[in-house]
C-alpha cells in the first residue's frame, strides 16, 4: 500500500504507469525553509535570509532557496551565503 492508501497494482504495466506518474528526481535538498514575502504562507525568510517573526536568526544555506535550482546547488547557495553574510555585515 502506498502513502495515499492505493494498493500496489497488479500488473507490471500498471506499476510502470504509476511509477512514471509519481517518480520525481531530488538531487539536492533544498527549500525546507523558503524565502519569499510576508505574504507568502510558504516563506520562512525574507530576501536577506532573515527568519520572519525572531529578532537576529538568519539561514543562509539551501534551505531558503524557493525552488531547486536548474544548475548545481554549491554555486547558487555559495552566492546566496555569501549576499545574506554581506547583508548582515551592513546592519551591525
Amino acid at each position: 500500500m502506498f502513502s495515499d492508501g492505493n494498493l500496489l497494482p497488479s500488473s507490471s504495466e500498471e506499476l510502470e504507469v504509476l511509477i512514471r506518474k509519481n517518480v520525481e528526481s531530488c538531487l539536492h535538498i533544498t527549500s525546507s525553509a523558503p524565502m519569499g514575502g510576508k505574504n507568502d504562507p510558504k516563506a520562512v525568510v525574507d530576501n536577506k535570509g532573515k527568519v520572519y517573526g525572531l529578532n537576529g536568526l538568519y539561514i543562509a544555506d539551501a534551505s531558503i532557496l524557493p525552488d531547486v535550482p536548474s544548475v548545481a546547488t554549491n554555486p547558487t547557495v555559495i552566492m546566496a551565503a555569501e549576499y545574506i553574510a554581506d547583508q548582515i555585515k551592513k546592519n551591525y
